[in-house]
């Protein structure tokens, strides 16, 4: 948060004045003119929001957004009046504005200020403003001026130059620093030629500036790649060891980080909590814990071998009999079954949102019991769904069916798939939260949603790609060495995601033998 006035920007309140001060002149006295000096130094002297905002919010709020937006309400109101003043000095003033556009923007800015010159228009401007293109015609002009003087728009203007005597000059036919502009404007490689230090120089500073760049994009690009090397390692390890209780710790952590981005979410929900955090503190409250909740259950559900204990369960024992059953197996190191994944679904959710809504003494009673009990509701529904997709063992069938590992298969898509039960899950509870909550709430769960879909398409592109992709080089040596291409696992792999192709029982099969050709 800034923490001086120099931290933030310049209003156009400000802006304006300050030009007035510098460049207005001798400003006739006016009534409005001390009523204005006394507002800029008042808003120049903001550091908080307005007094509504300030009474309304609580110490830990971040006040940035008000104190600026504060300020640009002072500023809104001022900049008319400034107008007015500036309006009623002793003489107008006038401004040429030269555009930005490269080097053609200052090629067409030379032939407007020529034309200007030419019919005696471009002494009569008070100011010069330039951007870009328009700044290095506009500096090149500006450093003439400053040489030569006045004159210099004269001699600019001049149809055909002339010596000291006044006779034309044809071998000339422009000024001198018309002629130098004109010569000199490839600036990058003044001198042409194989043999110039000029062009050499242009190589080095593009090889030079090439390299640095790979200094800054390699290592990142390295770190992405070896990430989900990294991952597919600890997966795979998991899935071949058993420690049932120190797995059993790693899922109570992947519940803890759950709650703590759930937390997080509520506290920002514009109707609970309106925190209004900035996206760094979103970032590491909000997405991390949510993205490290998932990779650790999927080590969790890795860990734990064995199957959930609800054999004995009656049919006829009461609702929270298999709750406690089935709680009791999991701390005995059995994979929860299904009250598990109602309980923690409706739970996690539900357990934040009832804290911060009890602290919320504006809402209804009966609006925050209705509330609460939707986003439990969403919970459960969100636990089932999670349990038939893991109980189902898709991943599994999918890596059989595709013809490779099972633990490279999961580090590809079990995170994803929780981000996209999760993702169900918020979809739910916006919807039923939908009528109590504000169009704000709406938003905010919708950007939730955009943070868990960057994970998942971010996952869903990057791991298999360092996976598989290794193994689709391989393959590539069938499609040039005559053999048929795609009897191998990356053809697999198009074929489990809808490709019609049918695969030869024997992987020789179709294959012509080495140094025979059709």
């Amino acid at each position: 948060m800034p923490r001086a006035q120099t931290d933030y920007p310049l209003t156009l309140a400000e802006v304006l004045f300050e030009e007035l001060e510098l460049t207005g002149g001798e400003i006739l006295p006016d009534p409005g003119k001390r009523e204005i000096e006394e507002a800029i130094a008042e808003l120049r002297s903001v550091t908080s929001g307005s007094p509504d905002l300030v009474a309304t919010s609580g110490a830990d709020v971040d006040l940035t957004d008000s104190i600026w937006k504060h300020k640009t309400e002072l500023s809104s109101k001022l900049v008319p009046k400034i107008y007015q003043l500036i309006h009623k000095l002793p003489s107008a003033r006038s401004a040429l504005c030269l555009s930005g556009g490269g080097i053609r923007s200052g090629t067409f800015n030379l032939g407007v200020l020529q034309g200007l010159a030419r019919n005696g228009q471009l002494g009569e401007f008070d100011f010069l403003s330039t951007v870009s293109g328009g700044g290095f015609i506009g500096s090149w002009l500006t450093a003439w001026i400053h040489r030569a003087g006045i004159d210099a728009i004269t001699e600019l203007g001049r149809p055909r130059p002339v010596n000291k005597e006044g006779e034309p000059t044809p071998l000339n036919p422009e000024p001198k620093p018309v002629e130098n502009l004109r010569v000199y404007s490839n600036y990058l490689t003044p001198r042409k030629g194989i043999l110039s230090a000029d062009t050499w120089t242009l190589i080095a500073v593009y090889l030079r500036n090439l390299l640095l760049n790979w200094l800054v994009f390699l290592p990142a690009i390295m770190f992405a790649l070896m990430v989900p090397r990294i991952w597919a390692a600890i997966v795979s390890n998991v899935e071949a060891e058993k420690h049932p209780s120190l797995y059993l710790w790693v899922g109570i952590l992947g519940v803890v980080a759950g709650g703590v981005s759930l937390v997080g979410i509520m506290l920002n929900l514009p109707s609970i909590g309106n925190k209004n955090w900035r996206t760094a503190k979103i970032l590491a409250v909000v997405v991390v814990p949510l993205c490290l909740m998932a990779m650790l259950l999927c080590l969790y559900w890795l860990g734990i071998k064995k199957e959930p204990a609800l054999a004995n369960l009656q049919i006829g024992a009461r609702f929270w009999e298999p709750f406690l059953q089935d709680i009791g197996a999991v701390w005995g190191g059995y994979r929860p079954g299904w009250p598990s994944f109602v309980l923690i679904g409706a739970l996690v959710p539900g357990g934040p949102l009832l804290v911060i809504s009890l602290k919320q003494p504006n809402a209804s009673a009966g609006a925050r019991i209705v509330s609460v009990l939707l986003v439990i509701a969403a919970g459960a529904v969100t636990g089932i769904l999670t349990y038939v997709g893991v109980h189902a063992e898709l991943v599994r069938r999918l890596a059989a069916l595709c013809g490779v590992r099972y633990d490279q298969m999961f580090a590809c898509l079990a995170v994803p798939a929780i981000m996209i039960v999760l993702m169900i899950g918020g979809t739910l509870v916006a919807g039923f939260s939908s009528q109590f909550s504000k169009a704000e709430d709406q938003e905010w769960w919708a950007r939730c949603g955009g943070w868990s879909l960057i994970i998942v398409i971010v996952w869903l592109v990057i791991s298999p790609l360092v996976m598989f992709g290794p193994m689709f080089l391989v393959d590539l040596r069938g499609l040039f060495s005559g053999h048929n291409f795609g009897t191998t696992n990356f053809l697999r792999v198009s074929a489990s995601l809808g490709m019609v192709i049918r695969l030869p029982s024997d992987p020789r099969a179709g294959r012509k033998p080495a140094g025979r050709r059709s």
